[in-house]
């Protein structure tokens, strides 16, 4: 996407755990149909009695909407609460 001849580059943040995937993946795919493929962050963890969401739906949600997703699970920060 272009405004005033500069290149916008869309960065999207998800926070959640591996319950919001479906949503996210629907998120991400109605996005790259009208615009350029942004880069997208999914922030999550296992606490309790969320799981966190795989790394695997990291790879797929790539390789479906050749978007650049990092998935950062933060688990380890925060299990000592």
């Amino acid at each position: 996407m272009h405004f005033k001849g500069v290149e916008i580059l869309l960065n999207i943040l998800f926070c959640g755990d591996a319950n919001i995937a479906k949503g996210i993946f629907m998120s991400v795919l109605s996005v790259c149909a009208h615009m350029p493929p942004p880069c997208v962050y999914i922030l999550t963890a296992s606490i309790g009695k969320h799981t966190a969401i795989p790394e695997s739906f990291a790879k797929s949600l790539e390789t479906a909407t050749r978007c650049k997703v990092a998935l950062i699970d933060v688990t380890n920060e925060f299990s000592s609460y």
